[in-house]
């Protein structure tokens, strides 16, 4: 009897963990990563007391993701690291858990690091055909080969990218492989018109499914590109929307990234006090 009670607790426990990850999963959807975090930690908890391996590798890998968005890289590099330690331990997949660690390393700027891994994630994706994570590994490419100034490269696999999240309707991955098509436009080609079309069509499909980050990151595109074009007020309206939805998600990196564009546009406007005084705000 006592046996069964203990299975019938531990079937209850796995349930009650499994439900505060699903929730963790609503908010960060929804961009709000605080109460996410919340949620997430909530589960690895239980997933520790119950021994739930599986669980818990989720758990650290989520907990990881979020703290990547937020800004908070070494938080992130510890958690996906444990991460990819349990999923290495019980056989599970982590091509997801290599991709982002991929990310922040190139956030520091270690591409060589970042492209080991993302070659290392693409091999397991093709070794087990799960081609959604292949496509992320794509995206995550193309920005390495941006930062390296290998254009034509980096397109390709913006190219390769976009056919995976067609074929799967990944909406919020294509909104991201969009908005850097129109960058690569914009910053490289010097098609305004083109890095336009890819642009807005990001910012649309963003706000058609919710995904604030996708917005803000589309917003400060748009800003940037108006700025490059010397259309100052309309940079400045898609800069200070941008840094709203920063804010209010709590996203440090599209925060600074909004004051800096905010500044460049006083600078080009030759309003130099006010160009410190937002580059003073992306500091604190």
């Amino acid at each position: 009897m006592k046996a069964l009670e203990i299975r019938k607790r531990l079937r209850y426990r796995n349930a009650e963990g499994t439900s505060y990850n699903n929730i963790g999963g609503v908010y960060e959807a929804r961009g709000e990563y605080e109460k996410a975090l919340e949620y997430y930690k909530e589960s690895l908890a239980v997933s520790k007391e119950i021994k739930d391996k599986r669980l818990e590798g989720r758990n650290l890998y989520f907990i990881g993701k979020v703290y990547r968005v937020l800004g908070q890289h070494k938080k992130a590099l510890e958690y996906q690291e444990k991460a990819l330690e349990m999923k290495s331990e019980i056989g599970e997949f982590k091509a997801g858990v290599v991709a982002d660690l991929s990310i922040i390393h190139m956030a520091h700027g270690d591409y060589e690091k970042a492209m080991g891994y993302l070659k290392e994630a693409i091999k397991m994706c093709e070794e087990t055909g799960v081609i959604d994570c292949k496509g992320t590994c794509y995206n995550n490419l193309s920005l390495i080969y941006l930062s390296l100034g290998e254009y034509e490269k980096a397109k390709e696999y913006l190219e390769k990218c976009i056919g995976i999240l067609q074929t799967i309707g990944d909406k919020m991955g294509l909104a991201k492989v969009y908005c850097n098509i129109g960058d690569v436009y914009c910053v490289y080609k010097k098609d305004y018109k083109k890095s336009r079309e890819y642009l807005e069509k990001a910012l649309q499909m963003s706000k058609e499914i919710g995904d604030r980050q996708g917005e803000a990151a589309s917003r400060l595109s748009l800003g940037s590109l108006y700025l490059t074009l010397g259309k100052h007020d309309k940079a400045i309206g898609y800069a200070e929307k941008a840094l709203e939805i920063a804010k209010e998600i709590g996203e440090k990196d599209k925060e600074m990234s909004s004051y800096t564009l905010l500044g460049s546009v006083q600078l080009a406007q030759g309003r130099n006090e006010k160009a410190i005084e937002y580059q003073r705000r992306r500091l604190r």
